[in-house]
């Protein structure tokens, strides 16, 4: 039988499997990769535990409204609760100097809840195609370096967007307009590439809230794009979310002496490159990020040591992961290189 032309705008398509011809819809183009077997997480305090415990929540009145707002803050029974006109302006907050003196303190005691307005997409050329509207921003961790807290002034706590639904619809919509990637580019050779962490860190977010659950899950259904994001923090409960393929997870790596100094609230570096194989077996795509890169007398001995670790497990166990592991050299930008 013949293979009719394919196209985005086509009603199907034929794709031959396991000997005969079954019928393939639009959103079947670009077929997701089988599912791996569910991950056991071992049963344990959440990794925010030691980073957040929340006690007094900044909100907007419309967060009520929303069904992920609710759930945040029956999470947060016992917290004070302090109404404001907009998450942006919160002079006693952002615009409180002395703030600067709590800096770590208030990021692990505050939380502010919004609803994202603007629903944006940014082209960018790095680490990925489009930088998403944020679900979140801001960062219980406080690396010496990190560029989030650019426009927030004297403080920088986790604000979680509760719209989820809506920014669910707008990246749905974003990436069925631009239909398939008809030409590869150093981002990925076939898919559209979301940064879906460019303001916060997901693995830290998706212990505040299920709205990173909901993003790996929404593009395990959209056949021209993956999900992408940086990340310091293990957070084991991502194993279970099955991104079966469409989600890419970046860990930042550095030499262990200058991450002790500059990775405050981390996971230590060790642990992340231990992470790697258990992440690559639940199905996320993994890419290291070894950014930023800091020049120290012996800084190019310490990071062949490190290149050396963080190969070596794969090869030790036997596994063969290794083949979905990439690695991307530091580049300076002003997004999402973390």
């Amino acid at each position: 039988m013949a293979r009719p032309a394919s196209g985005w705008a086509t009603a199907g398509a034929w794709e031959t499997e396991a000997g005969y011809i079954r019928r393939v819809t639009n959103l079947d183009l670009f077929l997701p990769e089988p599912a791996p077997r569910p991950a056991t997480v071992p049963a344990g305090p959440s990794p925010l535990d030691r980073l957040l415990k929340v006690s007094r929540i900044y909100l907007e009145p419309a967060v009520r409204e929303h069904a992920r707002g609710r759930e945040i803050l029956a999470r947060h029974p016992d917290a004070e609760r302090v109404e404001v006109a907009s998450h942006q302006h919160i002079p006693g907050l952002f615009g409180n100097e002395g703030n600067v003196e709590s800096w770590n303190r208030i990021k692990g005691s505050t939380l502010v809840l919004g609803v994202k307005k603007t629903l944006s997409f940014i082209a960018n050329d790095r680490s990925s195609d489009f930088i998403a509207p944020s679900t979140a921003n801001g960062c219980v961790m406080a690396c010496a370096y990190c560029y989030v807290p650019r426009n927030k002034g004297y403080a920088n706590p986790v604000t979680v967007f509760v719209n989820i639904d809506r920014i669910q619809e707008a990246i749905r919509k974003h990436a069925h307009k631009r239909g398939p990637k008809l030409e590869p580019n150093t981002v990925d050779p076939h898919a559209w590439v979301y940064d879906i962490g460019c303001n916060s860190d997901c693995a830290a977010d998706a212990a505040i809230s299920d709205n990173v659950r909901d993003l790996v899950r929404l593009f395990t259904t959209l056949p021209n794009a993956k999900a992408s994001f940086a990340t310091k923090l293990v957070n084991r409960e991502l194993l279970t979310y099955e991104p079966k393929g469409r989600t890419r997870v970046r860990f930042s790596l550095m030499p262990h002496a200058p991450a002790k100094l500059l990775d405050v609230r981390t996971s230590p570096i060790a642990e992340r490159i231990a992470a790697i194989d258990d992440f690559v077996a639940a199905g996320y795509e993994v890419h290291l990020n070894f950014s930023p890169v800091i020049l120290h007398e012996g800084w190019q001995d310490a990071y062949v040591e490190l290149f050396q670790q963080g190969w070596t497990p794969a090869s030790a166990n036997g596994r063969s992961s290794s083949s979905r592991v990439r690695s991307s050299s530091s580049r300076t930008t002003r997004a999402c290189t973390r």
